[in-house]
Order: C-alpha cells, then structure tokens, then sequence
C-alpha cells in the first residue's frame, strides 16, 4: 500500500526531503505497467488505462441475398426503430439504417452444413481484420432463440427419409430459396408416409447432422400469409 504524502503546514518551509517524496511519486506514475487484461498508455495528456480485447462494436445486418461464397451473405446495416419500440403487436422492430451492400460472413457455417440462412434473417456482426489487413465484417445470427427452423417443399412424399427443396416466404407463397439443392427431411414417425404429398410443405429443425420434421403433417397453406 502506498504511504499517504503529508499535506504542507501553513508557515513551514518543506525541505527537500518532502519536496523529493512528491517527485518520487509523480515519477513513479511511469513505472505503471498492465497486467490481469489491463494495458497503460501514457502521454503527455496522462495516463490511460484501459482492458484489453474490449468486445467490438456490434452491428444488426439483415440478409438481402448470398453473397460472394460459402457463409457470407450480402447484408444491409439495420437498427431498432424508435416508433415501434413499445408496439405489442407482432411489429418488425427493425429499421434500415442504409442500403450499402455489405458482406458478413455468419461463423456458424465454416465447414459446417445446415446452418445456413435465409433471406431476411438477421445477424449480430462486428468486424474483424483479416490476415493482410483488410476490414471484414463477420457474425451470428440474432435470432438464434427460434432454432434452425426452415420450410421445405417435398419432391417426393413417399420415401424414407422425405426430399425436398428449402423455401423462402414472399407474399403470401413459398418459393425456392436460393441455391435451394435437394435435401433430406427425417420425419416423426419415419414409417408412417401417409402423411406427406408431393409439393407438401413442411417445417424441419436441424438436429446434430440432419434436418427432422417438426410435425406428422404439412404446415398450413395459409402459414406463409
């Protein structure tokens, strides 16, 4: 602990022994040195004391299209809108803050498969620089809480398990979403088929390595309104 530097006395000359204690203690404010995450930069302004590897700041992208490869997806900048801040109804409280194509990479995909997303989602992003310098924008998606959870539009309805196409909602009717190939939908139970039609629409989650249907029959035609 530091020793508490007397105050001067009204009347009393300091000698040089106290003059050389304030000295002392000023110099030593150059000895400071970071450590447990902390760094010190000094100046002729002070001292600054900061933590190291303060998180960036985070940005809200919303997916406009893919972008230029696996994982990246063309975004534009959004924020939370004011006027429909303290709406109950089921209102986007999302607003587009430009129109700047931005590329953001989502993390979940490196090398993984069934974690891609879909027009209109959402990431929280924040940027990086990569090996040669370059500002990139990376992320996750925001509204991870819902789950994997996507529409697929059955090719055939009598096999084990299901094959369909990913699908995207727009006005009120489901269409392939883009680059949709075709996949594999596990269904509940998988020896019942009689559920299922071809150009069925059912909703699938992404478990472990493979997509499971949620429900024993097709989502409602109206679900996409």
């Amino acid at each position: 602990m530091l020793k508490r530097i007397p105050k001067l006395k009204s009347g009393v000359i300091p000698s040089s022994k106290d003059f050389n204690a304030l000295v002392d203690r000023v110099n030593g404010m150059s000895n400071i040195v970071g450590r447990g995450g902390i760094t010190v930069k000094q100046s002729n302004q002070g001292v600054s004391i900061n933590p190291i590897g303060s998180r960036p700041p985070l940005r809200l992208y919303k997916i406009q299209s893919l972008g230029t490869g696996d994982g990246i997806y063309t975004c534009h900048h959004v924020t939370v809108g004011a006027t429909d801040w303290a709406a109950v109804t089921l209102t986007d409280k999302y607003v587009k803050v430009n129109e700047v194509d931005t590329d953001v990479w989502n993390l979940d995909e490196n090398y993984r498969d069934g974690q891609e997303l879909s027009l209109g989602d959402y990431l929280q992003s924040w940027q990086v620089s990569d090996d040669e310098g370059n500002k990139r924008w990376v992320g996750r998606r925001a509204n991870l809480g819902v789950g994997w959870i996507r529409w697929f539009k059955l090719s055939s309805g009598s096999t084990v398990p299901l094959v369909g196409k990913r699908q995207t909602c727009n006005a009120g009717s489901f269409s392939d979403a883009a680059g949709a190939e075709s996949e594999y939908i596990y269904s509940q139970p998988q020896i019942d088929k009689t559920h299922y039609f071809t150009d069925d629409v059912v909703a699938a989650v992404f478990v472990g390595n493979c997509w499971v249907a949620l429900y024993n029959q097709p989502v409602p035609f109206d679900v996409c309104t």
